[in-house]
């Protein structure tokens, strides 16, 4: 995804299985499950799914918190990078992410 707006200089990718699980910005990770991530549609905010997306669809990026359940090392376990095969990426909160903590 290029970015728009005030994030033109910044490019996003998408690894999905199901659902979205490990957000790169930049190249780097930036958000990873267990915290969610949607895309909708930037003019009417209704989801568009990764099979929907085509090239010229205008989409924003929206992360959420998730269930604190899966922020444990057993939640983990189940949802965080590693159980995706991304062992060099490290899970961080997104409210860390998104804030460069």
């Amino acid at each position: 995804l290029q970015g728009l707006y005030g994030f033109v200089n910044h490019k996003m990718s998408v690894w999905f299985q199901n659902e979205n699980h490990i957000i790169k910005k930049d190249g780097q990770p930036y958000v990873t499950s267990p915290d969610a991530v949607a895309l909708v549609d930037i003019e009417t905010g209704e989801p568009i799914t990764n099979t929907d997306i085509a090239v010229g669809d205008r989409v924003a990026v929206v992360g959420m918190k998730g269930v604190e359940a899966f922020r444990s090392p057993a939640g983990l376990d189940l949802l965080g990078p590693q159980h995706f095969g991304f062992d060099e990426i490290t899970y961080v909160p997104i409210e860390q992410a998104v804030n460069g903590n």
